[in-house]
């Protein structure tokens, strides 16, 4: 983000594709030399935006705080919200029409923030369901639950003052 708080269009940054066949420690490590690189012991905010993969919620911020960076606000990936919020409608619809009204209608409550009214909903589709249609609409609500729980659907990032 630019020190207005407005997102930087990608052309405008360097793209660095990195990756290994190792695991996730590996993965922290190549994380880390880049990290440093880019300077991040100045950054003013840091937001740690990611799907709902537990290692990275559990192993990020402490690498973040070793690299004496502010206390990340943390939020859920947008793309992957709306992945599972499509495999709930999956679920919870037979007809295209219902389901693509309904997956609309919920998108809309999740950027505009309505987690609990959409949790509500989700819950209310679920009482109609048995079996793995139910299994599957549970899994999606669990999921929504958590991150709503861990305030990780409600962030808003603040533009830090002007020093």
């Amino acid at each position: 983000m630019d020190e207005k708080g407005k997102k930087i269009k990608t052309g405008e940054l360097t793209i660095t594709n990195d990756g290994t066949y190792g695991d996730f420690k590996d993965f922290l490590e190549i994380l880390e030399m880049h990290l440093v690189s880019l300077g991040i012991s100045q950054a003013q905010q840091v937001l740690l935006l990611a799907d709902g993969a537990e290692w990275i919620w559990n192993h990020l911020p402490p690498l973040l705080k070793r690299l004496n960076c502010p206390t990340p606000e943390q939020l859920l990936d947008f793309y992957h919200v709306t992945e599972h919020l499509q495999d709930f409608a999956d679920a919870a619809f037979s007809q295209d029409k219902e389901r693509k009204t309904w997956f609309n209608q919920a998108r809309s409550e999740l950027k505009l923030g309505q987690i609990a009214k959409l949790l509500e909903s989700m819950t209310n589709l679920r009482k109609q369901a048995r079996g793995q249609r139910r299994q599957i609409m549970t899994s999606q609500i669990n999921y929504l639950s958590k991150g709503f729980e861990k305030e990780r659907l409600n962030v808003t990032v603040h533009t830090p003052p002007k020093t």
